[in-house]
């Protein structure tokens, strides 16, 4: 079944060819392929995901099995402007070489190890082509059991220390792999907010909607609203800065926009968290593990469970880290805690920035969904409208601890 809303080139013949590709079974026929979304609105910025059920049959010399299967497919935005930023900053190449080439390599690695479970980082990937113009396709993790947390909700303690341990296996896999194979991330050295200068209004604009926001309530310290202003105007700088990579030190593939809505988390029958899945890769960085950690850490956690237990959340991280280097044989090679709260302390401004520009999407309805596409161009007539009185309640509990630390000077 294909609705009027269904692109041209999402057709039988592109689904045969991903299941064919990711089977190595090119016998394979398709039939009866249903399209529809397969996110609400507000869920994605910068691409469109279709979830595609159809019906396949294998076939041998005397006979023929019928089966289902569901895949993600993943394309541009509609919008232009959009589609213009996503192509310029190589976000679909860089998501489809995580998924092609590096997530196998790392689950070789993990489960190759020495292991009480399998342990599986991200979703199978099928195919990929760039005509008409660039798409992914890729397994259905929600056949699996896997499901995002409602996207207004913030991440509870329980869904946070599992994220968090995550993230630790997701970045001592890039840190065993990067000893195997020295040149494995060739591709991952630049800072993707490096590669276009749009990031620069787009990060001087979100600061400055944020700073003229809580500007417009008297009864808040003006001294929050002044420093986010300047801050706006030197936060490229500073990004680039807190970014660099030192080349003799603990550096790892970080997952580059390790947020809440970039996860999918499994329950168990007693409806508890039980396993977690990262998806979007179009950010991914080999560098310093602080900026994912910051990133996670100040954009999708409540500000009571990121602020009340910030430290039992770093120490899930580092023994995840830890433990899993050790089964893969690079255990003598961990940093210590001291060197990661080192490095959280030199990169702080990644927290300050997911705190201003990541985490007021959390708050936003779906009816008033940001349009990035006029944010990147600067455009006058964006309203506030993803900045809710939410998030200002949210954000005044965190801005005095990053002022206490002097991360806003």
């Amino acid at each position: 079944m294909m609705s009027s809303d269904t692109p041209k080139w999402l057709d039988e013949q592109l689904i045969t060819t991903a299941i064919r590709e990711g089977k190595g079974d090119h016998d394979i026929t398709v039939r009866k392929i249903n399209v529809r979304p397969a996110t609400s609105a507000g869920d994605n910025y910068f691409s469109v995901l279709y979830r595609v059920n159809f019906e396949y049959a294998t076939h041998n010399d005397s006979s023929s099995e019928e089966s289902t299967e569901s895949f993600i497919i993943k394309s541009l935005p509609d919008a232009e402007k959009a589609k213009q930023f996503v192509t310029e900053n190589d976000a679909f190449a860089t998501e489809t070489e995580v998924l092609r080439r590096l997530i196998p390599a790392f689950h070789r690695l993990l489960n190759t190890s020495t292991s009480d479970r399998l342990v599986y980082l991200a979703p199978k990937y099928y195919y990929h082509t760039d005509k008409p113009h660039q798409k992914i396709v890729m397994e259905d993790l929600w056949q699996s059991g896997f499901k995002m947390v409602p996207r207004t909700l913030p991440l509870d303690l329980d869904h946070s220390k599992l994220a968090i341990s995550q993230i630790g296996m997701f970045h001592a896999a890039s840190y065993a792999l990067h000893r195997q194979d020295p040149h494995a991330f060739d591709n991952f050295l630049k800072f993707p907010f490096l590669k276009n200068y749009a990031y620069e209004s787009l990060l001087n604009f979100t600061f400055t909607l944020v700073a003229d926001y809580l500007q417009s309530f008297p009864d808040v310290d003006q001294q929050y609203s002044e420093k986010l202003r300047y801050l706006g105007g030197t936060g490229f700088r500073r990004i680039e800065k807190a970014a660099k990579r030192e080349e003799h030190g603990f550096n790892v593939l970080n997952h580059g926009d390790a947020w809440r809505n970039n996860m999918m988390f499994k329950y168990d029958e007693e409806g508890n968290a039980s396993d977690v899945v990262f998806v979007d890769f179009q950010y991914s960085y080999y560098g310093s593990p602080a900026l994912d950690l910051h990133y996670f850490l100040y954009s999708s956690p409540s500000s009571e469970v990121s602020s009340r237990h910030f430290d039992q959340l770093l120490q899930c991280y580092h023994s995840s880290l830890s433990k899993t280097l050790a089964r893969m044989g690079c255990g003598d090679q961990c940093p210590s805690m001291g060197f990661i709260q080192e490095e959280m302390e030199k990169r702080n401004f990644f927290a300050v920035f997911a705190a201003i520009a990541v985490m007021p999407l959390r708050f936003v309805s779906s009816d008033k969904v940001a349009d990035f596409a006029k944010a990147c161009k600067n455009e006058p007539n964006l309203s506030c409208s993803h900045i809710t009185k939410e998030y200002i309640d949210e954000i005044l509990t965190i801005l005095p601890m990053f002022n206490k630390k002097y991360w806003l000077d």
